[in-house]
């Protein structure tokens, strides 16, 4: 079955579609049709693939964001607007950090001694250590912005014993890795212990919250 449909292109998007039909013999239909397919409804196994790489590309792309230059930032931000525009069409138009956290599309990171699995679209504030940490500490900030999810990894056990210094420290981090977040946003941010994994049974630790201050 076919449908005919109008679509207006931008002048760019115009002469890509002009070079491809006339250099390259293939249709502007078939480039539409193609991309709708690739990138609009692939298969589940692509889509998870493509979704995982994307999310790791990006939070490559936001370490770099900490100390470059000014072009250099833009030019950063540019690319991390388009994987994340790829990622929205990949999962049905939905942003991905807020609707691709089922248990299908998991993502596994190897600890000291345990494994930790956690949704894709996480960002993991200090994945160069996991290997050195045993337990991991998700960070939140709930609102109409969307913020993804942050994980930082760590060895302490009993997570209520730490001081206010120790959950700052980590506020500021996850500053670095994405702009939207303020220093006021500090009052809304929520952090919880993660479950660990052995090849036995997962180990659940105390779960401390840094509440609002009247």
């Amino acid at each position: 079955m076919r449908t005919d449909r109008s679509i207006t292109f931008s002048d760019k998007n115009n002469d890509v579609l002009e070079f491809l039909k006339n250099e390259r013999n293939i249709e502007p239909s078939k480039v539409v049709n193609d991309l709708v397919r690739c990138i609009c409804r692939p298969p589940k196994p692509v889509r998870d693939e493509l979704l995982r790489y994307l999310n790791q590309t990006t939070v490559i792309l936001y370490k770099k964001l900490d100390g470059t230059s000014e072009k250099l930032t833009q030019d950063i931000i540019d690319q991390i607007k388009i994987y994340n525009s790829i990622s929205k069409y990949l999962n049905s138009g939905s942003e991905v950090f807020d609707d691709f956290m089922d248990t299908t599309a998991l993502v596994r990171i190897e600890l000291d001694g345990a494994y930790l699995a956690y949704p894709l679209g996480w960002i993991v504030l200090n994945e160069e250590l996991s290997k050195k940490c045993r337990y991991a500490l998700s960070c939140e900030i709930k609102d109409e912005r969307k913020i993804p999810h942050f994980i930082y990894l760590h060895n302490h056990k009993r997570l209520g014993d730490l001081g206010d210094d120790f959950y700052k420290s980590i506020f500021d981090t996850c500053c670095l890795f994405n702009v939207d977040i303020k220093p006021e946003d500090y009052r809304k941010m929520r952090f919880y212990s993660m479950p660990v994994h052995t090849a036995d049974k997962p180990e659940h630790f105390d779960s401390t919250v840094v509440e609002d201050e009247d």
